[in-house]
């Protein structure tokens, strides 16, 4: 594992330390079995944007990407695997707003 990589899990988990101790939310405990559709979920997630990039070019993918497609596409896909339903003003929070639309 590169250094880099090593200090930035090194920190993420002391970060997640500190703010879980503080209060700031509440850790939780799972079983490793209950992340595996999480994880594939965003091994997908990471593979589908590599090849979106494969066969587009970069200023049409940071486009696509910047309309948050992605959001609403892995929660419709991904939350009935994990038993999650949204909440009610999940999906009308993503669509575009009128100021998208005159432009």
């Amino acid at each position: 594992m590169p250094r880099e990589q090593a200090a930035l899990q090194v920190f993420t988990w002391a970060g997640m330390s500190i703010l879980g101790s503080v209060g700031f939310f509440t850790p939780k405990e799972l079983p490793a079995i209950k992340l595996v559709p999480l994880a594939f979920g965003f091994v997908g997630y990471v593979v589908i944007s590599n090849v979106s990039l494969e066969i587009n070019s970069v200023g049409f993918y940071q486009v696509r990407a910047q309309r948050g497609a992605g959001a609403p596409s892995f929660q419709t896909l991904c939350g009935p695997l994990l038993n999650l339903r949204p909440a009610a003003g999940l999906f009308l929070s993503l669509s575009p707003s009128r100021r998208a639309r005159r432009s």
